[in-house]
């Protein structure tokens, strides 16, 4: 049953009248009365409505059939074999992208509008493979979209392919380059339209490989030339660790042909925790084991000898 509300002249108005019509219609039927279609008066003011007609059949509203329109009657198949034809609707993508590929919101909530842009999206996750697919869609949405804005390109005018962002974020995911070297290589890769791993190599952007022991040898450095951070380090002040390591990323700190620095050589996910494992490991070894400290402010360290 339609009821119509008139004199709704403000936004709260209609929010007040809606609210104010469902709480009639409940106390009506709750009270064992029938609704009738009707057009009622609101008053804001007093928050009240009143019946001003009623509309019980089509004439009331003055309809008539329009002469130029023929009646049209519309076949189930004929309907079964248009939606049949009609390509994935965006609420239904984005819905597969978000449940089966395990992208978010923010990355399919600008790929979806675009029909290029999500195709190009899905390509390039095939390629990259499984569990990748967020991923490639950062490399889209962040990078290449704003390289593109910059360059004033459509995107089919652009020298990245899919083929270009699923291998580049293999090369990241293996740990042959790290995020922050990927990013250069695809800011050339956007203007050259060279393969990322061609890049890597010519620029020498590729993660140097580093054996533990390497690593070790590393910590071991760092701290026999940091005596007093390592004093602060066993009084409790575990930010002490950070003077080693900023020295140890730092060529000097190693000397002018060393190897690159433990923060290259490791995957951005592992390189400080494993950096953090060996420094506690070496002290370990120096002066024994570490005691748990809890967050107290730091002791005065112990004399010398």
């Amino acid at each position: 049953t339609k009821v119509e509300l008139k004199n709704l002249n403000s936004i709260s108005f209609v929010r007040d009248g809606i609210e104010h019509e469902i709480k009639r219609q409940i106390a009506v039927l709750e009270s064992g009365g029938k609704l009738v279609q009707e057009t009622r008066d609101y008053d804001g003011q007093t928050g009240a409505s009143q019946s001003l007609r009623t509309k019980e059949m089509a004439h009331d509203y003055r309809y008539f059939p329009d002469p130029d329109l023929m009646p049209v009657k519309v076949d189930a198949d004929w309907t079964a074999r248009l939606r049949a034809e009609i390509p994935e609707l965006p609420f239904d993508k984005q819905r597969r992208f978000q449940e089966q590929l395990g992208v978010p919101y923010t990355i399919t909530s600008v790929l979806v509008p675009d029909r290029e842009l999500s195709g190009f999206f899905e390509e390039a996750a095939k390629l990259a493979g499984p569990g990748k697919a967020q991923a490639v869609g950062n490399w889209i949405v962040n990078d290449l979209l704003r390289e593109l804005g910059a360059a004033k390109l459509p995107l089919a005018h652009s020298k990245v392919s899919p083929a270009h962002i699923a291998a580049l974020v293999k090369l990241v995911d293996a740990g042959t380059v790290l995020t922050a070297a990927a990013r250069e290589i695809f800011v050339e890769m956007f203007a050259t339209g060279d393969q990322p791993d061609a890049i890597a190599a010519r620029r020498g952007l590729t993660a140097a490989s580093t054996d533990a022991g390497e690593l070790e040898q590393w910590c071991r450095d760092s701290i026999a030339a940091n005596p007093k951070a390592l004093a602060e380090f066993k009084a409790g002040k575990d930010s002490a660790i950070n003077e080693s390591r900023q020295r140890q990323s730092q060529p000097e700190g190693r000397g002018r042909n060393a190897a690159p620095p433990p923060g290259r050589a490791l995957s951005p996910p592992s390189q400080g925790a494993s950096w953090l494992a060996a420094s506690r490991a070496e002290v370990s070894w120096r002066v024994g084991p570490i005691r748990s400290v809890s967050p107290t402010p730091a002791a005065t360290p112990p004399a010398a000898g």
